[in-house]
């Protein structure tokens, strides 16, 4: 062997040990001055969900207790019937001669800090014509892809005449999200033009890492045993800039995409089962304040997804002006600018009593 090539070698041999060393000083460093947790994904942690395997969480069956709100929410009394609904229970076949209205949606549509009884739901369902029945299948933190799971694999069991889909602020970004929050869902993506599927079954468990890095075992490896890593994974690259806890597995764009594909394929289904399909909009509270500033600012995504809806023939109902124009009572509680007060939920009943057909 050559002795430029020993030289080589050796000036590699010195390099790698130099990063080595590095590295495990870094790790010494981060491990001694700023540990990190080992985040998993779970199933929330709330009396009334449970973990499931196509969706993630569902509501528990049978539950019945009072959630206690953060963030000035107040508390509130849940009861969960044995079809997973919060409410009375659900009379199956559906009576004769009566009409089913079922509303999809997630924390805002359940109720967030809400009684049963003031929910939009609940007040819809006494300005509607005697005979029709309000459904409320909201769930805690869902996103539009897994109500679309929630309404092939249950809702239409239960016979609808009308499906509303209350869609949220927030829900593009559920979409966009492997864990949503520290609990492990379903999502989808749209790849060489077909729509897939993914994370399902929904683990019980798992590393918050995006799905490419749970394929490899030694990125699983890494996050479990290095702080440094952690640090990087969890900081440097963030993960998510919306909420700690969420693995985002796309873009905005790509979510977006993904969103439309999805509640249109909602449409098709109700079509195919002869049940008609609406699309409620429910801002942000930080639009809705935004939009008092100035009416004519770009807020928010809900512009382009009113286009993109009415482009599929989707009937949107947005109560957006309405909201702008409110006066008197908080429609979104303190410190909380997504979850609707009980003012917030008797200005939505008002106008679906309006918008929807009799």
């Amino acid at each position: 062997m050559g002795a430029r090539v020993r030289k080589l070698l050796t000036g590699v041999l010195l390099t790698g040990c130099g990063v080595a060393a590095g590295l495990l000083l870094a790790e010494a460093a981060v491990a001694l001055l700023a540990p990190q947790q080992v985040r998993m994904a779970s199933s929330p942690a709330s009396f009334f969900l449970r973990y499931d395997a196509n969706l993630g969480w569902a509501n528990r069956e049978g539950a019945v207790g009072v959630d206690t709100p953060p963030k000035g929410v107040p508390p509130f009394r849940v009861r969960i019937n044995s079809r997973g609904l919060r409410g009375p229970e659900v009379a199956l076949p559906k009576p004769p001669g009566g009409r089913r209205i079922a509303v999809l949606g997630d924390s805002n549509t359940f109720g967030y800090g809400i009684e049963e009884g003031e929910r939009f739901s609940d007040l819809l369902a006494r300005m509607m014509p005697a005979g029709t029945e309000i459904l409320n299948c909201g769930v805690f933190g869902y996103g539009t892809d897994q109500e679309a799971i929630y309404l092939e694999r249950q809702l239409l069991g239960l016979s609808p005449d009308m499906v509303v889909l209350a869609v949220s602020a927030g829900d593009l970004t559920d979409v966009m999200a492997s864990v949503n929050g520290g609990a492990a869902k379903p999502f989808c993506r749209i790849v060489d033009g077909r729509f897939t599927l993914n994370n399902i079954p929904v683990p019980r468990s798992s590393p918050l890492l995006s799905s490419r890095s749970l394929n490899s075992r030694l990125k699983v490896f890494l996050y479990r045993h290095s702080h440094l890593y952690r640090l990087l994974v969890g900081r440097v690259l963030a993960l998510n800039r919306y909420m700690t806890d969420t693995v985002r597995e796309m873009d905005e764009g790509e979510g977006f995409a993904v969103m439309v594909e999805i509640i249109r394929g909602m449409q098709r289904v109700c079509r195919e089962t002869g049940a008609d399909f609406r699309v409620l909009l429910i801002s942000h509270g930080d639009w809705i304040e935004g939009l008092k500033r100035d009416r004519k600012a770009q807020i928010g995504y809900y512009g382009p997804l009113i286009q993109a809806l009415a482009g599929a023939g989707i009937d949107v109902i947005d109560p957006t002006d309405s909201f702008v124009a409110s006066q008197g009572e908080p429609l979104f509680f303190p410190g909380d600018a997504v979850h609707l007060t009980a003012a917030g939920n008797r200005l939505i009943a008002r106008i679906l009593a309006k918008e929807l057909p009799r």
